[in-house]
């Protein structure tokens, strides 16, 4: 797995690349948040476009990125869900857990807003 960044004004936006599973260097994504974290960082959008697979391995490095984040006062939202990813997070209702966007600029749109 590869993750590029950028900053978007104080939004540090993640995009991780390749299949987030088992045995695929998974834990890279909760590595950069726990790094941006300890720089002051409180605001993450992770846009999963090039995400096309993600299983149990893949979700649970979501899940604890949502949790490092929330327990520092951050905030962190999703965009560009696959069909296939986005079914897996409506089975496992993280979709109810998680800010989830379609496109990129309705979610930055959204940090301005008090959601979540």
């Amino acid at each position: 797995m590869k993750i590029d960044h950028k900053i978007h004004n104080d939004i540090v936006i993640l995009s991780p690349s390749g299949e987030m599973r088992s045995g695929r260097n998974e834990n890279l994504l909760h590595q950069e948040v726990s790094r941006r974290i300890k720089e002051g960082n409180k605001k993450f959008l992770f846009d999963m476009a090039d995400v096309p697979y993600m299983d149990s391995a893949g979700l649970g490095v979501v899940l604890r990125c949502y949790t490092s984040i929330r327990k520092s006062g951050g905030v962190m939202k999703l965009t560009h869900l696959s069909e296939r990813v986005l079914e897996i997070f409506q089975i496992t209702r993280m979709s109810n857990l998680m800010d989830w966007y379609t496109d990129e600029e309705k979610a930055l749109k959204a940090f301005a807003s008090k959601a979540r």
